[in-house]
C-alpha cells in the first residue's frame, strides 16, 4: 500500500510539473509523459545505427529555445530518469558525444517493470487530470480517456505541443547520465525528485 501511495503521489508530480511548463500540454502529449516514466526510453532504439546522426541532425534543427525550457525535467516513476533538453544542454556546453552515449546506455539499460500496470496508472492519472479540469481545455479529458482506451502506446507529441515548444530533448536515466555526463549536484538532485526541475541559469 505504501509503495502504491508513492507511486500514486510521483504521478500526480509528473503531471503537475509538465502542465506547469507545458501548459498546452494535450492528452497525447500527458500519455507520452506516462509512457516514457512507466518504459524508460528502450522504445526509441529502432535503428541504433542511426541515432547519432538523428542527434545531430535534430540539434542543427533547433531555432531557438523557449526561455523556460530546462535543462532537465525528472521523470521518475519507479526508476530515476528523466528528459534532457538539447538546446540548453548544448548552450551549457554539454557535449554532443557524451549526450548520444547517456541515451545509448539508457536505452539498453534493463529499466524493472514498473509494480503498477498501465491501466491502473491510466486511472490514476485520469483522476488527477479531474482534479485539475478547471484549468483544462475542454476537451483534455475525454481524449485522453479516448485515446488510453485506443492504444498502450507509444505516443507521440501533439502537432500543438510542437509548435509551442520545440521539444528536442532525450530521455536518460540516472546510471547513464552519472557515468556520462559531468553535471552540478542539483542535476542529479532533480533525477531524484527532490528538486522538481533544474536550470542551470537558477
Amino acid at each position: 500500500m505504501k509503495k502504491r501511495n508513492s507511486l500514486s503521489l510521483s504521478i500526480s508530480k509528473l503531471i503537475e510539473t509538465e502542465l506547469s511548463l507545458f501548459p498546452f500540454a494535450q492528452a497525447q502529449d500527458l500519455l507520452k509523459l506516462l509512457y516514457q516514466a512507466v518504459y524508460g526510453p528502450q522504445h526509441a532504439v529502432q535503428s541504433p545505427d542511426k541515432l547519432y546522426q538523428w542527434l545531430e541532425k535534430e540539434i542543427s534543427e533547433i531555432k531557438e529555445d523557449p526561455k523556460d525550457t530546462p535543462l532537465f525535467q525528472p521523470l521518475t516513476l519507479h526508476y530515476p530518469m528523466g528528459r534532457l533538453y538539447l538546446g540548453p544542454a548544448i548552450a551549457k556546453g554539454h557535449n554532443i558525444e557524451k549526450i548520444h552515449q547517456a541515451f545509448l546506455a539508457s536505452c539498453t539499460e534493463a529499466v524493472p517493470p514498473c509494480p503498477m500496470s498501465w491501466s491502473e496508472i491510466i486511472i490514476i492519472a485520469y483522476f488527477e487530470l479531474k482534479k485539475r479540469e478547471s484549468h483544462l481545455s475542454k476537451s483534455l479529458l475525454s481524449e485522453f480517456n479516448l485515446l488510453s482506451h485506443q492504444t498502450n502506446g507509444p505516443f507521440h507529441h501533439s502537432a500543438e505541443y510542437k509548435k509551442r515548444y520545440q521539444p528536442h530533448y532525450r530521455l536518460i536515466t540516472q546510471k547513464s547520465m552519472q557515468k556520462w555526463i559531468t553535471i552540478h549536484q542539483d542535476f542529479v538532485k532533480g533525477l531524484n525528485n527532490e528538486k522538481i526541475l533544474y536550470n542551470e541559469n537558477e
